[in-house]
Order: C-alpha cells, then sequence, then structure tokens
C-alpha cells in the first residue's frame, strides 16, 4: 500500500512540475512518509521471511551445535539493537508528542505521526528477533538425537 501511494505521488509530483510547470509542495513530504512506512514496517518482514542481509561465509563452514550457539549470538546481538532501536523510536516520538512539533511544510503534519510508524516498525522488529530468539533457545536445549532427526532451515546459498 504505501509503495502504490509512494509511486503515486512520485510520479503525481513530477507530471505536475514538468507537464503543467505547478509544483505539488505537499508531495514531497508524503512520499517520505510513505518511504519511511516502508523501510520502517518492513523490517519485521524481511526478518520473517530470511531475508536481511547476512555474511555467511563463516557459518556455512560451521556445524552442528556449534552453529546453533553461534545463530543464539547472533540473535542475541538483533535483540540489542532492536531495543535500542525502540527506545530511539519511543523517545523521538515522545519529543514529537510532548512539543506538538509540526512539519514545517504546507500541511503541517503533526510529527509524531511518521514516529508512530517508527515506533510501530521498531517494536515489531523486537517482537519477531525476541521470538527468533526463543526458538534458538529451545533448539540448543533439545537432546543431539531429536536435533538430528529435524530439518533445520537452511542458510543462504547452502545446499541439501
Amino acid at each position: 500500500m504505501a509503495v502504490l501511494a509512494l509511486t503515486t505521488m512520485v510520479t503525481v509530483g513530477v507530471v505536475m512540475r514538468y507537464g503543467f510547470n505547478a509544483a505539488l509542495t505537499w508531495a514531497d513530504e508524503i512520499s517520505s512518509y510513505c518511504l519511511l512506512a516502508i523501510s520502517m514496517l518492513g523490517l519485521a518482514h524481511t526478518l520473517n521471511v530470511g531475508a536481511h542481509i547476512r555474511i555467511d561465509v563463516y557459518t556455512q563452514r560451521i556445524k552442528g551445535r556449534a552453529r546453533l550457539w553461534l545463530e543464539l549470538g547472533c540473535y542475541a546481538a538483533g535483540d540489542v539493537f532492536s531495543v535500542l532501536l525502540l527506545l530511539g523510536c519511543w523517545e523521538r516520538f515522545d519529543n514529537f508528542w510532548r512539543r506538538n512539533t509540526i512539519s514545517f511544510t504546507d500541511l503541517h503534519t503533526p510529527l509524531y505521526l511518521p514516529a508512530l510508524m517508527l515506533l510501530f516498525g521498531a517494536g515489531a522488529f523486537l517482537l519477531l528477533m525476541l521470538g527468533r530468539t526463543v526458538e534458538q533457545i529451545a533448539l540448543i536445549t533439545l537432546p543431539a538425537s531429536t536435533l538430528h532427526s529435524l530439518r533445520l532451515p537452511m542458510q543462504a546459498g547452502e545446499r541439501p
């Protein structure tokens, strides 16, 4: 939805500016809010489908429980990052809310509204990251016999 809105706003803005010599002053602002929504709300989805960038040159060489522990370390680092991201987004939202900050454009958008997208996206990312950490802990605690019978998800570039 945000991608469609972004595409529409940019297209309309370009057509109005170059076709009719009448720039839409609000198109850039709405487009930036759409881009913000796409990037922040896409964090959790990208983690969910396993599409975040990974440097797996070394992790492909590690097998068994050592790999599970390494993955747990990666998820723990992701948890720390997610908490810091959420705290930063909360601080920004709270600042905009308390000061009733508005944009300096013609729309005079209350800036807590776009900050709300930041907050929601960071919160969803944190919840999913914590869920992945718990799943990894559950995998590590499984007995070796059960662990070998499971078909664990492969990482990017691995072959069965």
